[in-house]
């Protein structure tokens, strides 16, 4: 298993809240970081995951993943306030001293 961040996004605030970590299997780890994976040369076998997982045509698959890109670059213009009070206040970041 692997951990994975869970975002909220607020455009007007220019703000990133960290609103909880999930555990994936590598494979659909590989897909929520598609980007990361192509450059990995992953593609295919993270393709053929959101297929198989979804049940969706290539097709499908392929709009997915171009409009998940789309709002990458677009968020990635922007340099987020990062909030990340959800560790604090859910105990999981400890303080070193």
């Amino acid at each position: 298993m692997e951990c994975h961040e869970k975002w909220e996004y607020d455009a007007r605030q220019q703000s990133q809240r960290l609103v909880c970590l999930v555990a994936l299997c590598p494979a659909c780890h590989a897909v929520k970081h598609f980007g990361r994976t192509q450059a990995e040369g992953r593609e295919q076998e993270a393709m053929g995951h959101l297929m198989k997982v979804n049940r969706w045509t290539r097709s499908k698959a392929s709009w997915h993943i171009k409009q998940a890109l789309e709002t990458w670059k677009a968020r990635s213009k922007v340099v987020w306030k990062l909030d990340i009070t959800w560790l604090r206040t859910s105990g999981r970041l400890k303080e070193v001293k």
